[in-house]
């Protein structure tokens, strides 16, 4: 998830020792955060600044605090893979594709793949991509998927309709 540099304007020491009392230590080294999560398993705490209440990930505000702004083309990757954590030496600021590629998501398990599914290589020769979405085919598969139809559907229908002239 991107950040929005001016919900991070204004935060002190005193924000990050506030979250800091509210994690514990892991034996993995996580800091992890104790509060209220999210539904997507994020930490999630209030933060009032200049009168103004803020609802914020804890590890992003002790990564801002600790280290410094986030651009608002990155977003924070967790490289210990606990959602919980607010340990700075976990986190680290990526690009999205970046943060996939580095996850468990269908996406990136798929993006890692070398080979389709019959053992043929994702070449540049071999490798259709989809214009809107992306995803990679083998050529070599898509050739013989298109000569199976061509052989069971589109002839036998041809064959079918000369015989009923």
């Amino acid at each position: 998830m991107k950040v929005n540099p001016a919900n991070y304007e204004g935060l002190t020491i005193t924000h990050a020792l506030k979250i800091r009392g509210r994690c514990i230590w892991t034996d993995a080294g996580c800091l992890q955060w104790t509060g209220a999560v999210t539904s997507k398993g994020y930490g999630n705490v209030v933060i009032k600044v200049g009168g103004h209440k803020r609802y914020l990930p804890p590890h992003r505000v002790i990564f801002v605090v600790e280290r410094g702004a986030i651009a608002a083309t990155l977003e924070i990757d967790h490289k210990c893979r606990n959602r919980l954590c607010c340990n700075p030496e976990h986190l680290e600021p990526v690009t999205t594709a970046e943060n996939t590629r580095r996850g468990h998501s269908f996406a990136a398990v798929n993006g890692a793949k070398t080979h389709c599914k019959y053992g043929h290589e994702f070449t540049e020769e071999n490798t259709w991509r989809s214009p809107s979405t992306g995803r990679r085919k083998c050529r070599t598969c898509q050739k013989a998927r298109r000569s199976k139809r061509y052989r069971e559907v589109e002839v036998p229908a041809a064959q079918a309709t000369n015989r009923e002239r």
